[in-house]
């Protein structure tokens, strides 16, 4: 008898039908029992240190294995971001707190280019400043919903879905839904 290559000492049986694909050949043991040759952790194969990239939402972040950090995921990892930010503060982040790229590479995790968050509120009002001083020069000018042109909140109104418009293209946007609508009638 053979035993099995994983350490457990249990004895391994005999290959019944040989199979070229999975490089097994009738009449030899097998090398391990099934469900054995998992290795995890640095004894895998294809381990890495416990460090990857992975694509969330379109962005590149990167990942490292923690498995007691409170914000780790049922796999154990965590957002190296995260791991830094709460380094350089010396505590472990709030819950609400969200980390923020300010060059927008999920992967440039230098302490320079962090920026911690309190909530998501404020960490979509970075973007969209961020987004204002990319397109029109000045972080505190504001994109028209209908016109798409940016202008002062002076001269832009508030709208329900929490963006701004300039009064006379939502009156003009009004007036072409209810002829619209009367053309429908």
């Amino acid at each position: 008898m053979k035993k099995c290559l994983c350490g457990c000492g249990q004895e391994t049986t005999i290959i019944k039908e040989t199979c070229k694909t999975r490089g097994l050949i009738a009449g030899q043991y097998h090398k391990y029992i099934r469900g054995h040759n998992i290795s995890r952790g640095s004894k895998n194969p294809f381990w890495r240190g416990g460090r990857f990239i992975a694509k969330i939402k379109n962005r590149a972040y990167i990942l490292v294995k923690s498995w007691n950090h409170p914000r780790a995921n049922r796999w154990g990892y965590v957002f190296e971001h995260v791991l830094f930010a709460e380094k350089s503060l010396g505590e472990n982040l709030p819950a609400n707190a969200i980390i923020h790229h300010h060059d927008g590479n999920g992967t440039n995790n230098n302490p320079g280019n962090l920026v911690v968050c309190e909530n998501n509120a404020y960490h979509k009002i970075l973007h969209l400043r961020q987004k204002a001083l990319k397109e029109s020069g000045s972080v505190n000018l504001r994109k028209c919903v209908f016109c798409k042109n940016y202008d002062s909140l002076n001269n832009l109104t508030p709208i329900g879905t929490g963006g701004f418009c300039h009064a006379e293209c939502r009156n003009g946007y009004q007036r072409e839904r209810r002829a619209a609508a009367v053309l429908v009638l």
